[in-house]
């Protein structure tokens, strides 16, 4: 396994903690708002990064990077064809970004199943519908969302168990 691909698996792994985090704090709406903002302008960049030719300064690589995302943009305003594949990327990931972060949020805080699946469903069906290559994305994600809420279901089912003072039957 290369590094680039070890870095996006950790990096996962840290952005699933941190959604969970941020649900589980205590912290008001706007400052998980301000810590996923920062979150976000600080690794989103560095991941772009890795995507780029690197040189020894940072600095200009930070500004060759923005210029080159700043030219897609203004070409994309302008409804001009945009042949960065790293923007058309980056927009795709900041949209799944911004989905994991609310699902992870909502989940933890509000315990909302829907508000959970409803936005990630919205999304897989929007790339698959697109999409030229045959995939199984959506019938991977109704497994899981269905396992989720099974999941869900039983902690339910087991707090009101253990709150009722139940017993477990002794069979020995």
């Amino acid at each position: 396994m290369d590094s680039l691909s070890l870095f996006h698996a950790n990096h996962g792994i840290c952005r699933s903690y941190f959604r969970l985090a941020l649900g589980y704090s205590n912290f008001s709406r706007q400052t998980v708002i301000r810590l996923s903002v920062g979150y976000t302008l600080l690794l989103i960049p560095a991941q772009l990064l890795n995507a780029t030719e690197r040189t020894d300064w940072l600095w200009r690589d930070l500004v060759a990077l923005l210029d080159r995302l700043f030219i897609s943009l203004d070409q994309f305003i302008r409804n001009q064809p945009v042949n960065d594949p790293l923007f058309s990327f980056q927009l795709l990931r900041l949209a799944y970004w911004i989905i994991g972060l609310s699902a992870g949020y909502w989940l933890t805080r509000h315990r909302n199943f829907l508000n959970v699946v409803l936005p990630s469903a919205l999304a897989i069906l929007t790339v698959q519908a697109f999409d030229s290559v045959e995939s199984n994305m959506f019938g991977d994600w109704l497994f899981l969302s269905l396992h989720l809420c099974s999941c869900r279901a039983d902690v339910l089912s087991s707090k009101s168990f253990l709150l009722e003072k139940n017993s477990f039957p002794d069979f020995g």
